[in-house]
C-alpha cells in the first residue's frame, strides 16, 4: 500500500519451506516494531498462523520466462531449497540469497544447488564475486546464486571479479 502497487502484486497467505507445516509470525502494533525479516526457527507467542508449501508446488502457478528469487529467510534456506528441487532443475531461478554467518549451512546449499549447475558469487559494494565454496561472509551476507558463468554474466555488463 505504501508504495502504490497492489494493482501489480497478488498477495499470498502463505510461506516457503516444507509443505504442510506452519508458523505463527507475529503481528505490530503500529510502526516499524516488527522486524523486516522472518524465519520459521522464530517463535511468537500472538500473531498469525502461516501454512508453508513447498517451492516446487509453484510450477503451476508461474508463467513462462525468466524467474528470479529473493530469499532472506534467516538460515532457513536449506529447507527452502531442499522443498523445491524440481524448481530449480526446470526454472533456473537466478536466486539473491541471504547466507547468514554462523547460522547458514553453506555446505548443505551447495549440495542442494551444484546438481543444476548453479555457481555462487558473492555480492559485495561495486562486484559480484565467484567463489569455489559458499562460505559466508561477516559482512556482506547476499549471495547470488546463478548457472551463468563469469563471463556471460561479463557480457550482461554485470561487475564481476
Amino acid at each position: 500500500m505504501r508504495n502504490d502497487v497492489l494493482h501489480r502484486v497478488r498477495l499470498h497467505h502463505e510461506g516457503i519451506g516444507a509443505p504442510g507445516a506452519t508458523v505463527r509470525v507475529g503481528i505490530g502494533r503500529g510502526g516499524s516494531a516488527l522486524p523486516s525479516f522472518y524465519s520459521t526457527r522464530m517463535r511468537f507467542d500472538e500473531g498469525c498462523l502461516v501454512r508453508l508449501r513447498s517451492l516446487d508446488s509453484l510450477l503451476a502457478e508461474l508463467p513462462e520466462g525468466p524467474t528470479v528469487m529473493k530469499v532472506d529467510v534467516e538460515g532457513t534456506e536449506e529447507e527452502v531449497l531442499r522443498h523445491g528441487q524440481r524448481f530449480l532443475a526446470e526454472r533456473r531461478p537466478k536466486i539473491l540469497c541471504e547466507v547468514l554467518a554462523g547460522v547458514a549451512d553453506p555446505a548443505a546449499l551447495e549440495a542442494l544447488l551444484a546438481p543444476h549447475g548453479y555457481r555462487w558469487y558473492l555480492v559485495t559494494e561495486t562486484v559480484l564475486e565467484p567463489r569455489e565454496r559458499l562460505e559466508p561472509h561477516p559482512r556482506f551476507r547476499d549471495w547470488l546464486f546463478t548457472t551463468r558463468t563469469p563471463e556471460e554474466l561479463a557480457k550482461l555488463s554485470v561487475g564481476v571479479a
